[in-house]
């Protein structure tokens, strides 16, 4: 019954706003299913009421430096990739005219009674408690710059030492951690040389990954 009432309450005003959090909290896992979903359920939104319409929160939670690839739910992978996602979703209900921004949950991570679902409080934010970057900072600053056709003037640059961490505590230098999972420093130097190959042998760059699409500016 609560739905009809949002659904008869929603035709008195004068923009929709609707929060989401697709393959977080249903299909957790799924990242593929995200941007179908989102773009049927804004598009029947407005069908329904003729109003303009914009996503008020979506996101996932990440634990800062925990790295998995493929992207696994709780680590900055996930996290990054579903944002990705729901950009897609975005730019296509965009173009229809009546989708008119999004906003995402969180700005940082902050404290939370404690419980069985939350490590150490909410983890959604593209920030840290401390306020210092997760991977998800990054890939949101250049999503802004994209939006506001900025985007050529971001630069990164990355000091790379060596290819793995080996002594605990000493040496933290590497691309990827003594587990073999990459940091943010190991995807950039992914598409650096993916880059390299394309400008010399006029290789074809992989398709449908979001670090090549971030950093395709710098081509």
């Amino acid at each position: 019954m609560w739905w009809c009432s949002v659904v008869d309450e929603a035709a008195s005003l004068d923009v929709i706003l609707v929060n989401r959090y697709y393959s977080w909290y249903g299909d957790t896992g799924h990242l593929e299913v995200i941007k179908q979903q989102t773009i049927t359920e804004f598009t029947a939104w407005h069908a329904l009421h003729n109003k303009p319409v914009m996503i008020s929160e979506y996101g996932a939670g990440s634990v800062t430096g925990q790295h998995v690839d493929p992207a696994f739910t709780w680590s900055e992978e996930y996290q990054v990739e579903l944002m990705v996602q729901n950009f897609d979703a975005f730019d296509e209900l965009r173009k229809k005219g009546y989708f008119f921004g999004e906003h995402i949950w969180n700005f940082a991570d902050f404290a939370t009674p404690q419980g069985s679902k939350r490590p150490g409080g909410n983890k959604k934010g593209v920030f840290t408690r401390n306020r210092q970057p997760k991977m998800a900072a990054h890939v949101l600053r250049w999503r802004y710059h994209s939006l506001a056709g900025t985007a050529q003037h971001l630069v990164n640059s990355t000091a790379l030492w060596c290819h793995q961490d080996f002594r605990p505590g000493a040496c933290v230098k590497g691309l990827f951690t003594r587990a073999r999972q990459p940091k943010m420093a190991a995807h950039i130097m992914r598409y650096r040389y993916w880059s390299l190959a394309h400008q010399l042998d006029n290789v074809t760059l992989p398709e449908g990954d979001w670090r090549f699409r971030i950093h395709m500016v710098h081509l």
